[in-house]
């Protein structure tokens, strides 16, 4: 269980009803999470000077838009119990806050379900409001056969769910919402168009043109592993988290440049499970060749060194770009003709899968000009 949670007192109305953090470990039953986008301004945070306080009650009309719709949602599924980040983890804590986002993996990996707020650009909006119309009518099917009566057939149009490149919801666009979704069990995702569904079984949506689709389906954005008809190699398993997984991270926007790792933490941690492997900042120490052949998308003007170190200039994760993995298609192509002699790459707290204070790596191999 998360380290806290938010208690949602039963009876009462939404505007009535009693809500306050308690610790973890008392509570009796599964609970819910939360995936929601800051925003600029975040009015309800939990701090070291008002967690006593917050321990008793925290006021209805002191919860943004945002907390109190995913606390009408999670109380409307009969479940009592709420986690979100930014009431669960003391914000001013830097210890509280790195070992709290270190158990992210497990956090949303245990909650009955994701509330995903994706329609929702800060905490103040809030996601459960009135949706854009989507075209729709119906037309009239004449049989070819005759005596047979006209049929009325109903249509609405069509919405690109799972190509993350073209939604356009603001949590889509974040870097935490990022593993969040992936480590989710389960996930009710309130969008700009309609309420969605995943799990590992299948997919719905409101317009029912994906619904009954299995999770198995490889064009599916949000998983871990790669979907494959036979169990994945070690091979599939690395392609996959460098094409699929940290390809779609990169693009992602950060509040906190520091965040970069920590932000994939969780699912690094995952992963690891998988490969056995020494994890990198970003990269992976039995495919290192592989994992370096990462170019950014934007040429010009030329990227900036970030301000505080993040991770050695080897590894993605030390530019704020989106990057691609096309010489990674032709590795199968490539002959290897340098070495690695020794890799090094400290992690800055208690997380290996965290923030990195220092790392560099040793080559050996033939020397090409690099500029005429």
């Amino acid at each position: 269980m998360p380290t806290r949670l938010l208690f949602i007192e039963p009876g009462g109305c939404h505007d009535t009803l009693n809500i306050k953090l308690i610790e973890g470990a008392k509570a009796h039953k599964q609970y819910a999470a939360l995936s929601h986008c800051w925003g600029s301004n975040q009015p309800l945070r939990t701090v070291r000077e008002n967690l006593t306080q917050f321990n008793k009650s925290i006021p209805w009309p002191d919860l943004p838009q945002t907390f109190q719709d995913a606390v009408t949602v999670a109380n409307s599924l009969g479940i009592s119990y709420l986690w979100i980040d930014s009431l669960c983890i003391l914000q001013d804590d830097f210890l509280d806050w790195e070992r709290e986002s270190s158990q992210m993996a497990n956090i949303y990996e245990n909650a009955v379900v994701t509330i995903v707020a994706a329609s929702s650009a800060g905490d103040s909006d809030g996601f459960l409001h009135p949706r854009p119309e989507i075209p729709q009518g119906t037309v009239m099917l004449q049989p070819k056969k005759p005596g047979l009566d006209a049929t009325p057939v109903r249509f609405r149009g069509r919405l690109d769910h799972y190509d993350d490149s073209r939604l356009q919801d603001p949590l889509e666009q974040r870097a935490w919402a990022f593993q969040e979704r992936l480590l989710s069990r389960r996930t009710l995702l309130y969008s700009t168009h309609e309420l969605r569904w995943e799990c590992n079984q299948l997919r719905l949506c409101e317009c029912r043109h994906n619904s009954l689709t299995s999770r198995a389906n490889s064009s599916h954005p949000y998983a871990i592993e790669p979907s494959l008809s036979a169990p994945p190699t070690r091979t599939d398993i690395y392609a996959h988290w460098h094409l699929q997984i940290a390809k779609r991270y990169a693009k992602r926007k950060l509040t906190k440049p520091e965040d970069k790792l920590p932000a994939l933490s969780g699912v690094a941690h995952r992963m690891s499970r998988l490969l056995d492997d020494q994890y990198i900042a970003g990269l992976w120490r039995n495919d290192l060749f592989g994992g370096m052949l990462w170019q950014t998308e934007t040429n010009s003007p030329p990227l900036s060194k970030p301000r505080s170190y993040r991770a050695p200039s080897f590894a993605w994760a030390s530019v704020d770009d989106a990057i691609t993995y096309h010489l990674y298609t032709l590795m199968k192509y490539i002959n290897q003709s340098s070495e690695i002699l020794e890799v090094f790459c400290q992690p800055a707290g208690l997380d290996p899968f965290g923030q990195v204070e220092k790392g560099h790596m040793v080559l050996q191999g033939p020397l090409v000009s690099a500029r005429d």
